[in-house]
């Protein structure tokens, strides 16, 4: 997984999924914080990012999914756990086979996690979610509908700055 620290920050490269069903989607909660981001994980070396989408998303559901399209990338920075992150990523829009045993209930296990949660919110709900990066609690609502690159910077987590 492609992560270091240096000069006080800690690089750390991540890809995630964007999956919807209808109105909802699909969010990882940590069990202990309560807090929320889209399932993903930290890129290999040598594997491009939509490749390690796919495996990430294939590792915490246990099922494939296809990448429909890259909807960002972000170079976000923010701060957690009195450690400042520097952490580029690529968010995708994927879909779910039709035949697909994926739970459509509230919540279920990570597959590769114990720590996470998957669970389905509400888009409408997101602003009352504890997501980060939190640009995506409004940029959920409306996808763009082109591939749009940000800076993103969170506020700090325990209120430290970056």
């Amino acid at each position: 997984m492609i992560m270091f620290d240096g000069d006080g920050w800690r690089f750390n490269y991540r890809v995630a999924g964007i999956l919807l069903d209808g109105d909802r989607v699909l969010l990882e909660r940590d069990v202990e914080s309560g807090t929320c981001c889209l399932p993903g994980g930290r890129v290999e070396f040598g594997e491009a990012a939509s490749e390690a989408t796919l495996r990430e998303m294939r590792e915490e559901l246990g099922v494939e999914v296809k990448i429909e399209r890259l909807i960002w990338a972000v170079d976000n920075f923010f701060q957690m756990d009195g450690q400042r992150y520097h952490e580029p990523s690529f968010y995708f829009l994927v879909s779910l086979p039709e035949a697909s045993a994926l739970p459509k209930g509230e919540s279920f296990a990570n597959q590769d996690n114990s720590r996470t949660v998957l669970q389905w919110y509400a888009l409408d709900d997101l602003d009352d979610v504890p997501l980060y990066p939190t640009f995506l609690r409004s940029g959920l609502e409306a996808l763009p509908s082109e591939p749009a690159y940000m800076v993103h910077r969170d506020t700090p987590l325990d209120g430290d700055g970056t």
